[in-house]
């Protein structure tokens, strides 16, 4: 199946929304494991986030440089 490079951005972008999902859920648990006073898990669920915000990253700039290729190259 071919894809136009701006139909992969739209791929990308939604990915990114579904990272804050994963952001969102993985915030909750860390509220609750703040409550339960369970550093250990406290300490994964930060590292686990922070992962999550930088592959949100990495996937909202993908989007943005294929949704923008042609255009890039347009102007000088």
């Amino acid at each position: 199946m071919e894809k136009t490079l701006t139909q992969l951005g739209l791929e990308y972008l939604e990915a990114a929304q579904r990272m804050d999902c994963l952001i969102k859920k993985c915030t909750h648990e860390l509220k609750d494991a703040t409550a339960n006073r369970d550093y250990r898990r406290c300490l994964i669920l930060k590292q686990k986030r922070l992962v999550f915000y930088s592959q949100k990253r990495d996937l909202m700039e993908t989007a943005y440089k294929l949704q923008n290729y042609y255009r890039r190259e347009e102007c000088p």
